[in-house]
């Protein structure tokens, strides 16, 4: 049986999932420290998280004293951002990000973690253009992406309270696309796939197509939109990449 990400993926996946990781209240406080440094936030800083998940980095960077707004499609996950939030400064809204509007320099800071590929590259680029206009003078715009990995299939696996959760991964070098299915087999016996109609110009498919980025494809779409761009060595993983984009002027 097939589940779209509002249906049962997106809690499952992206909310109780991480939750398994150990110190994960550490590693969120860690990274929201090496957000604030990096990006050069400040109490009153106005920050959009692109793709905002599970919202819990936003929800640290608030507690800091940001401004944060998060932008997700999947409405299940932002409902526990919201309860996660509390009266914290955020907004989460509920939007495509292909179709999502601000007026221009809305905003100091903009992330955008893990996001880029899982649209066309078109849609990549039309966001990053965006972004740089919604930035103030001298904002920042973080892009935080996978490195290609190793060619070939691989299988992770946990086990959870509704069954056993298994994501096989697949990697073609020549095509760039990364393959990525999760598969739940309950404790009932029944099989629940992931169906993800992000992009409808990819072929239907189970699980997720991402496009990985090569460091300077990416770097040069930054450029292409505006910014001057650098590269920040990832403070958690080395099976990721950051790149900067800061504006002109």
């Amino acid at each position: 049986m097939l589940k779209t990400w509002d249906e049962f993926w997106g809690d499952l996946v992206l909310c109780r999932l991480p939750e398994l990781t150990p110190g994960i209240d550490r590693l969120r406080e860690e990274r929201a420290e090496w957000l604030w440094q990096t990006l050069g936030l400040w109490p009153g800083a106005r920050v959009l998280d692109l793709g905002c998940g599970n919202g819990m980095v936003a929800v640290h960077l608030a507690r800091r004293g940001a401004q944060v707004t998060g932008i997700d499609r999947i409405e299940s996950v932002l409902r526990r951002a919201r309860e996660q939030a509390g009266r914290l400064p955020i907004i989460f809204v509920c939007a495509d990000l292909r179709t999502v509007s601000y007026p221009p320099g809305s905003f100091d800071a903009i992330m955008l973690c893990e996001v880029i590929g899982l649209m066309s590259r078109e849609d990549d680029a039309a966001l990053v253009g965006k972004a740089r206009r919604w930035l103030s003078p001298g904002g920042r715009l973080l892009v935080d992406c996978p490195c290609p990995p190793e060619p070939g299939p691989h299988t992770t696996s946990w086990d959870l309270p509704e069954g056993r959760l298994t994501l096989d991964s697949t990697y073609s070098p020549q095509t760039r696309l990364q393959w990525l299915v999760p598969t739940l087999r309950t404790r009932d016996g029944e099989t629940l796939e992931l169906h993800d109609p992000y992009d409808p110009a990819k072929p239907d498919h189970r699980g997720v197509l991402r496009y990985v980025y090569a460091e300077e494809e990416l770097e040069q779409v930054i450029r292409q939109a505006g910014l001057a761009v650098r590269r920040m060595p990832h403070p958690a993983s080395g099976a990721h990449f950051v790149l900067l984009g800061e504006t002109l002027g």
